[in-house]
């Protein structure tokens, strides 16, 4: 299916050298990447097993038939992350529905927040059993808050209001955001050839520069000096794009 994920093989692909130096103006505009990639050396310090780990990242994020990463593997990659979370906002939702006819009225409401109103509360670092008065606070407060969603005013939350409020809540997912999101997900700034598409040859490309510049001794290995010393100089590119 089209936005099915595509399968991983299990090889190993070639890691290819890139003379180090300094971050190229490439890193600069793509700092999120360059930092996925880093948090990967905090899991294993040889640059081949890193280098293999985000290769493998990147291609999950090739969601349509076409190889690469283009505008529309984004687009797909932004419309299923909405869809997860709609997906847990309305199983919340439903486990409310007690009488399964996917509305839920302030009576089924009730039960769900009375059990977790009746969870101890500390009190000079004791635990201690809410009050009656207490419990009923809590629970309407809950009500409330959950009411927000109640647009029509009839006291009754349907999958619609549901929608509509999650709609409200959830981060606009613009090209920007969804990079920031999805680990290994380029921008198109790393499309070198103009062809509409970040091929994995583009992106090992990418990922060498940035390994090159994290391992100076050029030995194969990030050692703790050399990830702080990317991690610093990231956080000073960082800040200066922000100010």
């Amino acid at each position: 299916m089209r936005n099915q994920l595509l399968a991983i093989g299990t090889s190993i692909l070639a890691f290819i050298v890139v003379p180090s130096g300094s971050l190229a103006d490439i890193v600069d505009d793509n700092l999120w990447l360059a930092r996925q990639i880093y948090y990967h050396s905090r899991q294993t310090h040889e640059v081949h097993e890193i280098k293999s780990e985000v290769l493998i990242s990147f291609q999950k994020n090739d969601v349509d038939d076409a190889p690469g990463i283009s505008s529309t593997d984004i687009e797909y990659l932004a419309a299923i992350h909405a869809a997860g979370g709609w997906a847990s906002t309305l199983s919340l939702f439903l486990r409310n529905d007690l009488n399964a006819d996917f509305q839920v009225t302030v009576d089924e409401l009730r039960p769900s927040f009375i059990y977790n109103a009746r969870s101890p509360l500390k009190s000079n670092g004791i635990k201690v059993m809410p009050t009656a008065e207490q419990v009923e606070e809590i629970v309407s407060a809950k009500i409330e808050e959950a009411m927000d969603a109640d647009f029509n005013g009839d006291r009754v939350l349907t999958v619609d209001e549901i929608r509509l409020r999650h709609s409200q809540f959830k981060p606009q997912l613009g090209r920007p955001a969804i990079h920031q999101i999805l680990a290994m997900l380029p921008t198109l700034d790393l499309d070198g050839d103009l062809d509409g598409a970040v091929t994995l040859d583009e992106f090992s490309g990418f990922a060498d520069i940035v390994l090159a510049q994290m391992d100076r001794d050029e030995n194969g290995h990030i050692d703790e000096e050399e990830r702080r010393a990317f991690e610093n100089l990231l956080h000073t590119k960082e800040k200066a794009q922000q100010q």
